[in-house]
């Protein structure tokens, strides 16, 4: 019988060895996995500040893009009047021109 516990105590043992061998490396891997979530969670948290300073940033942006653009169209209003302008300006030419060609026409001939 003695030999018969001795075996049975042996192989409690080893199996508990095996078990303690067991717990050891999910220890290990849960220590792993903790790090490896913090290490997640922080680039994520970096990550949020890149989108949240890219969103300020946009926003400037845009807002400045809608001053450009108002002054833009301000712009083009004042050059639509003053190619009016010219328009206006040219047509007299052309009718001086017309005029004082006729009466150099009529000096000469």
């Amino acid at each position: 019988m003695s030999s018969d516990l001795e075996v049975r105590v042996t192989v409690l043992e080893q199996g508990f060895q095996k078990l303690q061998s067991t717990a050891d490396c999910a220890l290990t891997l849960a220590r792993h996995a903790d790090r490896d979530l913090g290490d997640f969670k922080a680039r994520q948290d970096a990550f949020q500040l890149s989108l949240n300073a890219l969103q300020e940033t946009q926003g400037e942006h845009t807002a400045r893009l809608n001053g450009i653009d108002k002054r833009l169209h301000g712009i083009d209003k004042r050059l639509d009047g003053i190619e009016e302008e010219v328009r206006q300006g040219i047509s007299k030419l052309a009718a001086g021109q017309e005029v004082i060609t006729r009466m150099l026409t009529k000096a000469i001939g």
